[in-house]
Formats: structure tokens, sequence, C-alpha cells
């Protein structure tokens, strides 16, 4: 999709928002020619080129109310210009994180954490400063203004009009020669700055093992050079960017001049006036402002173009319309309040099948081939097998985490199209082997946006044995739990993400591994409680030998396939692998 069009549909977005700005801007790029046409008048009064004005002080007072109105028409237009600028930051910023969630949440970004962050907060904002009133309405407005004036300058003299124009044609060929040097040096400034965002997300998640490993000048050196080349470029990017602008906004010098030298001979014979020339010396600075705007024009369409292909990017397979798509934004009225969506009979869970299930991962060919398997309602499923045996692969492929390439999923018969939008609460919810809390208190991390009013806390906490953990913090539910769970246990983490899952009271349960960093009565306290829902459907990774021998099948994967499927006694009896896990022996 051209850069373009692009524009075009933001600006169609709040349209009522652009009418503001261009209105405003047109007032104010056409006060310089009014000003221009009174100096015209004044001048040839004073000179005797035109008789002489009985209202001679309203010249000279007018200006000033001119000038007046068009500082209150500007003071008036900037909240509206903020205001669409900010809406267009907010729409790309939405639409952008709306696609990133609909990808499969187990596929990595394109790029780091700190390079995504830069794309949204950096190329969103050049992206709506460019649909902002400051350059394509200004330029509009702008050339309303400049052809106006170019029709007075050429209704006083034609000639003198052409040459002080043509120093201005000179500088659009400039600009145009100058587009793809622009775009580069925009997108190795944008590049370096990524680097740098990157490189301080990744320091403060690893201090722990900076610190052990003694590496901390190396990494200060080494983002002392990152910094040194975001710098190098951002000035390379600025300097050419305001080289330009000089030489657009400096070709009023040139057209003044020569206005000076052909109007000498006019203005002895009597054909070009004072006030002719005092319009004209006006109305060239018009003119290279409007060269000048153009210019601008040109270099932030290439910037921008370069800002919305790195925003694409991010979104990969996303279609490019989907950027400039016309999402609601709550800027200055409530968010719409969430409540939990009540499940009709048909999507409670009875059965869940399983088939032929395959997800290789393109890099190293391994992942999951074939898998066939089939859940009912209340039962406990188990998935074991060794490290690197496709466990958690099964799971992620299942629930759309990642793009399945062959198979399908049934829920109660039904074909499951799309996972990744079906697979959540109220259906399904899922912990991950390392589950990601946010700084954020205990509650905010469980409730999720959920209505407090809406939910089982107090149940969900007792049945994930957090509840003496909550009795211990000096601010219960309430306490701060820093960053990625800082202020916790590893286990607390992993009964937080727990409880997250029941507060939804979803009809499938999913767990990657949920006890492994809890001691033995807490596991055993929260298998319990977790069997006690008897109408509760639960399909876990693990390879503790109390989940095993609780569960009603146990899926056995060896090198990405389900090998065997039974009890713990069947393949107790059946599978010298299975009987190795139930020892402690995983590795091999």
């Amino acid at each position: 999709m051209k850069p373009w069009r692009t524009v075009l549909r933001l600006l169609a977005y709040r349209p009522w928002l652009v009418a503001a700005c261009f209105l405003s801007w047109v007032l104010i790029s056409l006060t310089p020619t009014g000003l221009g046409l009174v100096a015209r008048s004044f001048f040839n009064a004073l000179s005797g080129s035109a008789p002489a004005l009985d209202s001679l002080w309203l010249l000279a007072v007018l200006p000033v109310a001119v000038q007046s109105g068009r500082l209150l028409v500007t003071w008036l237009s900037v909240p509206v210009s903020v205001l669409q600028r900010f809406t267009v930051s907010a729409l790309l910023t939405t639409n952008m994180l709306e696609q990133i969630l609909r990808r499969p949440g187990a596929r990595a970004l394109p790029g780091s954490t700190g390079d995504a962050i830069s794309r949204f907060r950096d190329d969103a904002d050049a992206v709506a400063l460019f649909a902002s009133m400051i350059t394509v309405i200004s330029a509009v407005a702008e050339a309303l203004s400049a052809g106006v004036t170019l029709g007075l300058m050429l209704h006083i003299n034609a000639f003198v009009t052409v040459a002080a124009v043509l120093p201005l044609v000179g500088v659009m060929i400039v600009a145009k020669a100058a587009g793809q040097r622009i775009g580069r040096y925009r997108d190795r400034s944008r590049t370096a700055a990524a680097r740098v965002t990157g490189m301080l997300g990744e320091i403060f998640t690893m201090v722990p093992a900076l610190k052990l490993a003694g590496a901390e000048a190396n990494v200060a050196g080494h983002l002392r050079r990152l910094g040194d080349q975001r710098r190098a470029h951002a000035v390379q990017d600025s300097l050419f960017t305001e080289l330009l602008r000089s030489v657009y906004l400096n070709t009023a010098n040139l057209g003044t001049g020569l206005v000076l030298l052909l109007a000498a001979g006019s203005m002895r014979s009597g054909t070009f006036t004072v006030g002719d020339f005092a319009l004209f010396a006006a109305y060239v600075g018009r003119l290279a402002g409007f060269t000048g705007v153009v210019g601008d024009l040109l270099a932030s369409y290439k910037q921008m173009g370069v800002s919305l292909r790195r925003m694409q990017a991010l979104l990969e397979d996303a279609p490019a319309v989907a950027l400039a798509a016309h999402s609601p934004l709550y800027l200055d009225t409530p968010l719409p309040e969430r409540h939990r969506r009540s499940l009709q009979p048909e999507e409670r869970l009875n059965r869940l099948e399983v088939e032929d299930l395959t997800y290789e991962y393109p890099d190293s060919g391994r992942g999951v081939r074939g898998a066939t398997f089939t859940l009912t309602r209340g039962t406990l499923t188990v998935i074991t097998g060794r490290v690197g045996s496709g466990k958690s692969t099964l799971l992620r492929a299942l629930l759309g985490l990642l793009p399945a390439q062959g198979g399908a999923v049934h829920w109660n018969g039904r074909v499951v199209d799309h996972p990744g939008s079906f697979f959540q609460p109220p259906i399904s919810s899922y912990t991950p082997q390392v589950p990601v809390l946010f700084s954020a208190t205990l509650k905010e991390n469980i409730l999720l946006g959920l209505p407090e009013a809406e939910a089982d806390l107090a149940g969900a906490v007792h049945a994930a044995v957090l509840e003496q953990d909550v009795a211990g913090l000096e601010k219960r539910l309430e306490t701060e739990v820093g960053a990625r769970g800082v202020k916790l246990s590893g286990g607390q983490v992993q009964r937080t993400a727990a409880a997250r899952m029941f507060v939804r009271e979803p009809e499938l349960l999913v767990f990657d591994d949920l006890s492994s960093a809890l001691d033995e009565e807490t596991e055993e306290k929260l298998w319990e409680r977790l069997r006690a829902r008897k109408e509760t459907t639960c399909l876990a990774v693990s390879h503790r030998p109390a989940v095993l021998e609780a569960a009603d099948q146990i899926l056995l994967m060896s090198q990405g396939r389900v090998e065997m499927i039974g009890t713990a006694p069947q393949l107790l009896a059946a599978s010298d692998e299975f009987r190795a896990i139930l020892e402690g022996d995983r590795t091999h």
C-alpha cells in the first residue's frame, strides 16, 4: 500500500479535525497575502504613485489588526492540530497492537522488544506528525495562498514574476533529487535508535547474570558504542534535513535580488511603483516559504515512508490496510465495561478431539507430528516425555499459539477453524512454563481487567493454594509484585498464574509444567483441590509421579510424536521410556 494512500485513510478517520486544521491554516497562510496588498497601497500613497488616501492612518493600523487576528487563529489551531496528531498516533499504535495480538502467541516478534517499542513510539509519531497540520494540511493551505499570490504578481508584472519564481523551481528539483538520501539517512537513524533501546531492555532483564559473569564493563562499552553510532546517524539525518531546509528558505533572498535588478528599469519608467516593489518583496518571501513547506513535505514524506515500512514489517503477514484501519478510540469517552461472557450449553466442553496435529519449526524441523488424542469432560490428561520430545509445542499448536501446519481440532464435534481466537476464556485458560506477571498488584495480576464483582477471587486464591502467601503479605492482595513478579518466589508466581486461570472458570485448563517450582506439600494440595472440581477438564504437561498417577490418561511423547496413550499402570507395564521418566531420567 502506497504511503499516500495510508495517509489519506488516516486523514479520513476524523474529517472534522482535518477540516478545522485546514481552515485555520488557510486563514493563517492568506494573512500575508492581504498584508502585501495593504503594504502596496500604503507605499504607493506615500510615494505619490496613487492618490493620497484620507484613510492613510487606517492602512497603518490595519496590519496590526490582521496580525492580531492571525495570532488568535494560530492560538486556536494549536489544540486542534495537537489533537489530530495524537489521534493519528493513537490509531496507529492501536492497530499495531491489535494485529500483534492476533499473531500466534508463541511466535516471536521480528525484532527485539526495544525495537518494537521504538516503532510504536518514534515511527508512529513520525507518521502522525506528517498527517497533522504541520505538513500535509499546511502544504495544501500554503499552495492555495501561493496560487493567489502568484495571480496577483502576474497581474502586476508577469516578467518580474517569472524571474522571481525561477530559483524556487530549482529548489523543487533539488528536493526531488535528495529524496532517496533523506530516506536512507532516516532509516539508519531509526535502526540505530532501535538497537540502543533493545540493548537497554536486555540489560535490565539480565542484571543478575551480568553481575555474576563480571561483564558490566564489557556491556557498558558495547552500549556506549551503540550510543555513538546512534548519535552519528541522528546527527547525519538532522544535518542533511536542516541543510535542505536552509536551501529552501534562503531562496527568498535570491528572489528579492532578482526583483531589485529587474524592477529598477520599470520603476524609472513609472510602470513598476514602490508599492509594487513592496508587494513583490513580501510575496517572494511567501513563495519561498511555500517552497520551504513543500521541501519539508517531500522530506517528511520520505521519512514517513521509512516509518510506515518499519511498522508494517513489525506486523509481518497482516494486510497493509490494517495499519490505517478505522478502529474505535476512547480518547474522550470512558472505556466500554468488560463483562464475563456466558457460555451457551453447546459451547461447554463434552469432548475435545485432536487429529494428526502437526507443527514443525522452520529452522530446526523439530516440533510435533501427527498428534492424535481425545479429552472428555472432567478428566485429567497429562503429557509427559523426555526433554525436547515436543510437549510444550503440542500444547501451543493445539491452542493456536503456533500456526498448525496440519491436522484438525474438534470441540464437541465441530471443527475449530481459528484456535488462537477460540481457545480463550471462558473456553480455556493457559499457563506456560514461565508465567508472566505485570508490575501491578497481586489482585490486578489475577483479575487482568475482569470485574471483581463478577469473579470469585477468594475461590481462585484458595484453589491455587495461595491463601497463606497472601495472608503473609503486608497489603494482602493489594501488594505490588514488581516487574515480572520479582517480589514473589517462583512458586508464588506459578500459583498466581494458576489463580488467574481459575478465576475465569474456563471449560479447559491447560498447564505447562505448573508445579515445577512447588514443594511436594504445596503441589499435593494444588492437585487435590484441582481434582475436587469434578466438572473441570485439565490438560497438563508434567513429569511429577503424583500427577502422573492421578491422571485419567497419559500421552507419552517421543521425538515429536505421541508414542503411547494410557494410564500410569498401563504405561509402566508397557514402556521402558515411561519407567525411566518415573525414575527421574528425562534427559536422554
